[in-house]
């Protein structure tokens, strides 16, 4: 070996140790941390997702001003100190996750071997999924592409998968603080600085609504499933404070509505029911509940006579020839992009494109520099 490659490999044995060093360091420290929070730590998983999640779009820098006609140029630089704190999150959930799986490797052993909990299939399909969809998909996808960011997942979902016994409420709960917090940052962010959280210029559903909120998310339709989940899980858990519950419901419907997600509207329209029949259809002997029933076949009547009475022709030419018609026939833009993401899946059936796809290459290859994600294949 000449003298350049022996300093080379010294050099990148020394960053191996050094690495390997930190990774032990950091992980006596989270097993120190495991053994005095305790279940603590279960608990914050949900939250410092949450936080990332906020920082990552309140530090990107980007302006939303022009986005009606130039989405895909939106400009997100990173400064370096958000980018710090950003891994620094990254690496304290981590670290809680494979803390909280070393901890009860531990504890295992010294439990009874005959002790079981359940739960063990819903792991396993995810185990499979992730095996499917990241693992598989990188090695041997189109465009094969190897991230760091999937071996986290892992950590995060074995974690939150050993600590099923703790009682539900507790993570309902930490959840639902969160999200509360999400959604009125996202509102207040928005009335702050407008160019930051709020699009303008859109053209939706609502009359005379032309503003979208992004807020701390991502995107709109990214805080609007969060803004329907907080509704669901308040309405499943109520919170015990009058006040308390007005803030959830206050903040999620109105986030829920500067979204526009017609995504989680959809989503609210077909759970809706579902709720409402266990909470007040159900008979606590089985059965429907009599008041429950007179309800819906009032319904049923009101609906079929309103049928009978308006000129659905008249109608559905109005609708037909306005912005609600052209987003259901085009499902939002969405159609076009499930033709490429099925032609993307058809080009390669076993494993599909690769963890790249939807990536800056992908879009520019397919002339659709507009699609960013919810289109997997």
């Amino acid at each position: 070996m000449t003298d350049a490659q022996l300093y080379a490999t010294g050099y990148y044995a020394m960053l191996a140790f050094g690495a390997a060093v930190a990774l032990v360091a950091g992980l006596a420290v989270m097993l120190r941390l495991d053994g005095v929070l305790g279940r603590w730590l279960g608990w914050l998983v949900v939250p410092v997702l949450g936080l990332g999640t906020a920082l990552s779009s309140a530090l990107s820098g980007r302006n939303l001003k022009y986005a009606f006609s130039n989405i895909e140029n939106i400009a997100t630089p990173d400064s370096g100190s958000a980018t710090q704190l950003l891994r620094a999150l990254t690496l304290a959930l981590v670290g809680m996750g494979a803390a909280t799986i070393v901890a009860h490797a531990f504890a295992r052993r010294r439990a009874d071997p005959g002790v079981t909990t359940p739960g063990a299939g819903l792991m396993l399909a995810f185990a499979v999924f992730y095996v499917c969809n990241a693992l598989l998909n990188a090695a041997f996808g189109t465009v094969p592409t190897f991230s760091h960011n999937v071996l986290y997942l892992p950590l995060v979902f074995g974690s939150v998968y050993l600590w099923r016994t703790v009682p539900l409420e507790r993570f309902v709960s930490a959840a639902k603080w969160m999200l509360l917090a999400f959604m009125v940052g996202s509102l207040v962010l928005a009335a702050v600085k407008p160019a930051l959280a709020l699009q303008t210029g859109y053209k939706g559903w609502i009359p005379g609504l032309s503003i979208r909120l992004w807020g701390l998310a991502s995107n709109p339709n990214s805080i609007g499933p969060l803004a329907a989940l907080l509704l669901l899980l308040e309405w499943m858990q109520p919170s015990r404070h009058v006040l308390l519950r007005v803030a959830q419901w206050g903040s999620a419907l109105l986030v829920l509505l500067l979204a526009q997600s017609k995504t989680a509207w959809a989503a609210l329209v077909l759970v809706l029911p579902l709720l409402t029949w266990q909470r007040w259809g159900r008979a606590p002997q089985g059965g429907v509940r009599i008041g429950y029933a007179l309800v819906l076949l009032l319904t049923l009547a009101l609906g079929t006579a309103l049928v009978g009475v308006l000129n659905l022709e008249r109608i559905a030419d109005k609708l037909a020839s306005s912005q609600v018609g052209t987003d259901v026939s085009t499902l939002t833009g969405r159609a076009q992009i499930w033709v490429a993401a099925t032609q993307a899946w058809l080009d390669n059936p076993l494993f599909g494109y690769g963890p790249a796809a939807w990536g800056p290459l992908h879009r520019a290859t397919i002339g659709m520099p507009f699609a960013f994600s919810a289109h997997n294949q």
